[in-house]
């Protein structure tokens, strides 16, 4: 950028004080380059949470540090050029080593002038790669970025080769007073002037990769002048080239340019162009002090572009209200991208704001957490603009959009419910119009759509027309049924007591372009939950729905849309008495609209699998569902590679590992085809269950192109594993034995309902792991697509269920009433959604179905069994018996044999079915689908205790009739069931059974075995607010039996049991125990055969403290203690994370009520309240007590048995202190950063 010349005779010289001030701007600049450098050090790392060491990274390093020897070479000079002055004005004489001084001092020169071009081109090297992933697909803009980094590698050698030529000979260089001749002044003209003119031009060339973009963006002038400015800071380089050469040439003396002039504009130019090279980076800073929507959008891969360089970009983008928000999140995200530069054609310009892209993508299998997060921030109002996401498309040169978006509509809804039905409707009424909507579920006869007018067109609610000001504003995902109060008319303990039942309304507008709807163009409604009996509406015209509330399902809205405001209005219905536990209400999981070229790939349009899978070599079969809605037959070519997945970055990493070779497929109008193709890994990262297995994930990238265009990108997230159930050896897992370590669990997240959270989900799983368990059961309906997502990340094995009855009702409003009509459009798209997922190692067809001896219900079974089949031949097809015997037909057409309780033995009774099932299946594996049952309420005891391993529970056995509570002592359960105890002695006895899913993980809504008064179940191993009941630590004892751990239970504190037995059981995974009572032993014992307890008896309580010593093969393995505590003293609070994300994000907030010593109080009932300052809400509070009715989102929540639980959600970046107070003790108070 700047030629520099260097001292050859008197008249270069300059005043010295003037040489001085020079310096001290040189050591100013910098120290001000290196602050900012720094601080984008930290930038990045805050950004990326990692070391900042990508290219730009380097580069900008790279700048610096040059930076720094050019400043210190110019510094190292001082000394001679003082002297050189004062023997030139006279004040000194001349010195031995003069000579010597000045040609070392212009040595020093010459080095220096490459070090300053060093640095200013290293800023220009690493502002380009950081556009980089700009050009990512993208012919046009790739070539622009490689021509841009050529010329600035040859300009950059130019720039050294001018400057050995300045002077005629290296001689003259270093010779003072040979490199004045009329020669020389013209070469550093010339190298001045060269310089300064390829600086310029290179800067422009750089700048050139993002400002061209915006050219081609649909948005205003005002927002694309506010973008380019931040790309643009290239320009403040170049005025300063031009000034720097203007102020030089006025400098000249004779030929000869000040020195001073020369260390001047080194500092000043040099730091200017690496504080412009961070400017960038400090967006993140910017993003927390500017409030504002935010878009979003997913992320896509490599090699999607459409027709290159001829194809615009369309953007139709949400409100913004702030043009700063805009570039900052611009700038933050841009940053982000460059970490990804290799493996995408989304090109982020503007935050996930815009994105510069040739096609879309779309994941297979739903957003996880940060996503979801991301979409709360667009709070629209029902007129608002059409998507959360600025809805980025690529257009051909005929002007017709192409590609695939997936965007969230879960925010700006209003809501209303009805307990009276308020439009005459109902399911009966709409029927006919709906069963067509699970048509592409049906292998048979397809449903016709009646012709005329489809009914509910005239209730006002589908109406644009209608106001809805008075309605709830809602985001989803929304469960109307959580916020109570409790003992909602008709509503049973068994369903909850919450008012789940009623008609509900919902209604939003979304805004869409004319190319949105234009001919090529499909748009769809995707639903992954609505609770229940959904019908939807769009511009008051009913385009279908779907009955079963737990099912995903899609509407296509094609052809029903409108350029401008379009009004989706969506019914449900709840009946009384429809579940045998809380159903949730509502729009209870996310909600998208997909648009996409009408060729496309299907809902659910992939399929992958691996037959084959060794640590050397997995080979890979792919099925693509092609779907063509155009009018013509289409020839499509299908291509796809595979990469390593990162699920918390949601997207693929590295080189692809695999690629499928391309297959085309005639595709004919209005019709769908299919295409496969084979691939194999080398030397593949497997999946497998942790802790012992690596959970890794792969994502392969299917494109479709016609004639060389590519028109739709699908993402598909997949394990690489094998999975072999043995009848002997279990579960095999990449050929390592896994033992089923398993939980069943309802779908609701405790006190925030239904409404799945990704989170509440994530928190439940790790406590799970914590615990030892390495599966899940989705009892009794298909999960949130996200809660396989978590699986998958985690690395928990599932076993998937579908139905919890068929055609025999359970309830008198349950799924019986339509399961004629719906269970196979239910059960194939249940499959099609989550068959790719590798956690998922069989599917359940049922549970608990009633008259399973009863033939006709084997044939049943058998329709269903085959239709699982048909969509997948790699997992084995169970269900959950609990009264079928072996002879049975419905025992005999399932591939793996899953017994509830039946094995363990009934309640007191000790028969197992587990041999007949051995000697009549004995090549099918056989497992516990449903275990123990046991039930208890945290930290309640209840005596006498009794001294056999396992008891019905009743009134005088573990039960406290009045409180309705059961004793923690984990040895009671319901007539059919069993305690821990039980189970493990019945299930090591027959170590063919691969093992267990204990009902239940978590304590849940509705349920409330045996007190039907209680509003939530009593069967967790852990309570409803996440405390761990006792029995979790004798399941962790038994499942993680290399864990050194010890727990005493109960607690020490009993002021009315002074001289009462009260007996003291220890769960450990040791062989023997010694229990210290009051400093005395009260001996050492083993535990029974299969057990993890430890027991005395016959322990008589006096106040003081407990100690137990836990040995493993003779050495000490263990400790726990347990202490008589003080009254109440003080709250004292703990955030399971002090940090979290916004919108969505949760923090769940424990408070417990301890003595002056920090203990907590075992029976605290304390009255707490909760508040918060900043930006934060607390969402719920609960105590984990099944008798408390107190709506969940009350700030006000009594102790139980000393805890409580606020769970926070931030509405905005900042700090929030939550506080807890309680009367007569001293409260608390927690901070929490959002961010």
């Amino acid at each position: 950028m700047y030629n520099l010349y260097y001292v050859q005779s008197k008249k270069e010289l300059g005043d010295i004080s003037n040489i001085s001030d020079a310096s001290k701007v040189l050591i100013a600049c910098l120290c001000v380059a290196t602050i900012f450098v720094s601080m984008r050090c930290v930038a990045r790392w805050y950004k990326t949470r990692g070391l900042p060491l990508a290219a730009e990274d380097l580069f900008m390093y790279l700048a610096v540090v040059s930076f720094a020897i050019t400043c210190a070479l110019y510094l190292a000079t001082m000394p001679t050029f003082y002297n050189v002055n004062e023997v030139m004005v006279g004040k000194m004489k001349p010195y031995a080593s003069l000579q010597t001084d000045l040609v070392a001092m212009l040595k020093e020169f010459f080095a220096v002038q490459i070090f300053f071009w060093l640095t200013l081109w290293a800023v220009k090297w690493s502002l380009l790669f950081m556009f980089k992933g700009l050009t990512n697909g993208i012919p046009l803009y790739t070539n622009i970025w490689w021509g841009a980094l050529a010329f600035t590698v040859i300009t950059f050698i130019g720039c050294v080769v001018s400057n050995f030529t300045s002077c005629s000979s290296m001689d003259a260089w270093f010779t003072a007073g040979l490199c004045d001749t009329p020669r020389d002044a013209r070469a550093k003209a010339i190298s001045l002037w060269y310089c300064m003119a390829v600086d310029v031009l290179g800067d422009l060339l750089i700048m050139i990769i993002p400002i061209r973009v915006l050219v081609t963006l649909r948005i205003t002038l005002v927002q694309k002048l506010s973008i380019g400015v931040v790309f643009a800071v290239g320009i403040i380089t170049m005025v300063f080239a031009i000034v720097r050469v203007i102020s030089l040439n006025s400098s000249v003396n004779g030929g000869q340019v000040s020195t001073q002039w020369l260390m001047l504009w080194a500092g000043i130019e040099g730091a200017v162009a690496i504080i412009v090279g961070c400017l960038p980076s400090f967006a993140i800073f910017i993003r927390g002090r500017v409030e504002e929507s935010r878009a979003h959008y997913d992320v896509y891969p490599q090699n999607v572009s459409s027709k290159g360089s001829h194809n615009l970009t369309h953007l139709q983008h949400s409100r913004i209200k702030s043009a700063a928000r805009n570039e900052s999140l611009m700038l933050e995200d841009m940053e982000l991208n460059s970490w990804e530069q290799d493996r995408r054609s989304s090109k982020s310009l503007v935050g996930n704001g815009i994105i510069v892209t040739q096609a879309w993508s779309q994941k297979s299998h739903k957003e996880t957490a940060v996503d979801m997060e991301m979409e709360r921030r667009q709070k629209m109002g029902l007129t608002g603009v059409s998507v959360q996401s600025h809805a980025v498309e690529s257009r051909k040169h005929d002007g017709a959009a192409s590609g695939r978006q997936r965007i969230s509509l879960n925010a700006g809804w209003r809501f209303e419910r009805f307990t009276t039905n308020p439009d005459s409707l109902s399911y009966d009424v709409l029927k006919q119009w709906i069963l067509p909507s699970g048509n592409d579920f049906i292998s048979g006869t397809k449903y016709e759509r009646p012709s005329g007018t489809p009914p509910g067109g005239d209730v006002s609610y589908v109406q644009e027309s209608f106001d809805d000001k008075s309605w709830e504003a809602v985001d989803l995902p929304h469960d109307w049924a959580i916020k109570g109060p409790f003992n909602a008319p008709g509503i049973s303990g068994e369903m909850g007591r919450l008012p789940s039942n009623g008609v509900g309304w919902y209604r939003r507008s979304i805004t869409l372009s004319a190319e949105d709807i234009a001919d090529g163009r499909s748009t769809f409604l995707d639903i992954d939950g609505a609770m229940s009996y959904s019908a939807v509406w769009v511009n008051g015209y009913l385009v279908g729905g779907w009955p079963y509330g737990y099912n995903s399902f899609r509407l296509d809205l094609t052809g029903h849309l409108k350029a401008g405001s379009n009004l989706l209005a969506v019914r449900l219905d709840n009946a009384l008495d429809s579940s045998r536990y809380y159903p949730g209400a509502g729009i209870y999981r996310n909600i998208w609209l997909v648009k996409a070229d009408a060729t496309h790939v299907g809902q659910f349009g992939t399929y992958i699998t691996t037959p084959s899978v060794s640590k050397k070599s997995a080979s890979l079969d792919l099925t693509v569902e092609v779907e063509n809605q155009k009018s013509t037959s289409q020839k499509v070519t299908v291509s796809t590679k595979v990469y390593e997945y990162d699920p918390l970055a949601k997207k693929a990493k590295g080189k692809a590992v695999a690629t499928f070779p391309d297959v085309s497929v005639e595709v004919a109008a209005g019709s769908k085809g299919s295409a496969d193709s084979s691939a194999t890994v080398r030397n593949p990262k497997l999946w497998g269950p942790a802790p012992a297995q690596t959970p890794n994930l792969h994502v392969a990238i299917t494109t479709l192109s016609v004639a060389g265009v590519k028109i739709d990108t699908y993402e598909t997230q997949f394990g690489i594993r094998s999975v072999v159930h043995d009848a002997t050896k279990g579960v095999l897992i990449n050929d390592e034995a896994v033992r089923i370590q398993g939980t069943c669990n309802h779908h609701d997240q405790g006190s925030l309902g239904s409404a799945f959270n990704i989170r509440a989900g994530e928190r439940q799983l790790q406590m799970l792991q914590e615990m030892g368990g390495n599966a899940l059961r989705t009892s009794h309906n298909p999960p949130a697509p996200e809660f396989l997502d978590l699986s998958d990340r985690l690395g928990m094995i599932v076993l998937d269920e579908i139905f919890d009855t068929w055609s025999t009702q359970k309830k008198s409003h349950d799924f019986h009433l339509i399961f004629p009509e719906w269970h196979e459009q239910d059960l194939r798209a249940f499959i099609r959604r989550d068959r790719n997922h590798p956690s998922v190692i069989a599917w359940s067809i049922g549970n608990e179905i009633p008259d399973q001896s009863d033939p006709a219900t084997g044939k049943i079974a058998q329709e269903l069994r085959n239709i699982v089949r048909e969509e997948d031949l790699t997992r084995p097809v169970t269900q959950g018996m609990n009264s079928a015997s072996a002879g049975d037909l419905t025992a005999q057409t399932m591939d793996i044999e899953g017994l509830n309780y039946q094995g363990e033995g009934h309640g007191n009774d000790t028969s197992s079915t587990f041999p007949s099932f051995r000697v009549a299946f004995p090549d099918k594996l056989i497992y516990t689908s449903e275990s123990a049952s046991t039930v208890s309420s945290r930290g309640i005891y209840v005596f006498p205790v009794t001294r056999e391993n396992n008891a019905v529970f009743g009134p005088d056995s573990g039960e406290d009739v009045e409180a309705r509570h059961l004793s923690d002592y984990g040895l009671y359960e319901p007539s059919w069931g069993a305690s821990p105890d039980k189970v493990f002695a019945a299930q090591d006895e027959h170590p063919y059974v691969a093992g267990e899913y204990v009902w239940t993980g978590w304590d849940y809504v509705g349920e409330p075995t045996p007190f039907d008064t209680s509003r939530s179940s009593y069967f967790g191993i852990i309570d409803m607010a996440g405390f761990k009941k006792d029995r979790f630590f004798q399941y962790q004892s038994r499942w993680r039996s290399d864990f050194p751990m010890a727990h005493i239970l109960p607690h020490w504190t009993w002021p009315d049991r002074v001289g009462l037995v009260t007996p003291v059981h220890v769960f450990s995974s040791a062989d023997e125990a010694e229990l210290f009572v009051n400093g005395k032993s009260a001996g050492r014992v083993k535990p029974a055969k299969s057990s993890n307890r430890f027991r005395w008896d016959d322990v008589v309580y006096q106040p003081g403290d407990l100690r137990v010593v836990t040995y493993k093969n003779g050495k000490k393995w263990a400790v726990d203690t347990k202490r008589t505590v003080g009254s109440a003293a003080k709250l004292i609070m703990t955030a399971d994370r002090s940090a979290i994300g916004l919108d969505n994000d949760l923090s769940f907030v424990s408070i417990a009520v301890v003595d002056s010593k920090g203990d907590t109080v075992p029976q605290a009932s304390n009255s707490i309240t909760f508040s918060i300052s900043g930006p934060g809400t607390i969402v719920s509070t609960d105590n984990g007590d099944p008798t408390d009715m107190t709506a969940f989102p009350s700030l006000t929540r009594n102790a139980f048995n000393g805890h409580a639980l606020a769970i926070v959600r931030a509405s905005g970046a900042g700090t929030i202190t939550v506080s807890a107070t309680a009367s007569g003790i001293k409260g608390a108070k927690v901070t929490l950063k959002a961010r």
